[in-house]
């Protein structure tokens, strides 16, 4: 219904039930969501936040990459995010390379 021009060549769209994005050639991410940040210029993910809790999506798979819902997801480094859950932290690494052709996922993902 409503849509949001992006400099990455991504539109954000709004629906009945939230925002999402699409591209010129469909929709990318369903507009079932609150709100939607790119975390990286360079890379294919962003945060997408339903029901006041954070996940991370991936844009060129179409899917969830990290398991789990945060209730922060902060920036603290070039490619280094430190995801928040209750008293839990993690911290997330995104490496320089990606094929959206493979399985193996571009992140590293450990224990603070």
């Amino acid at each position: 219904e409503d849509y949001e021009y992006s400099p990455h060549g991504l539109m954000i769209v709004g629906g009945k039930y939230g925002i999402g994005i699409r591209d010129r050639y469909g929709i990318v991410i369903p507009a079932e969501y609150d709100d939607i940040e790119i975390l990286l210029s360079s890379k294919p993910y962003c945060k997408v936040r339903k029901d006041g809790r954070w996940m991370i999506y991936d844009i060129e798979r179409h899917k969830i990459a990290v398991e789990g819902c945060f209730d922060e997801i902060l920036r603290s480094g070039e490619m280094t995010f430190i995801l928040k859950s209750g008293d839990l932290s993690r911290c997330m690494v995104i490496s320089d390379c990606y094929n959206r052709y493979k399985d193996e996922e571009p992140f590293m993902i450990t224990a603070l």
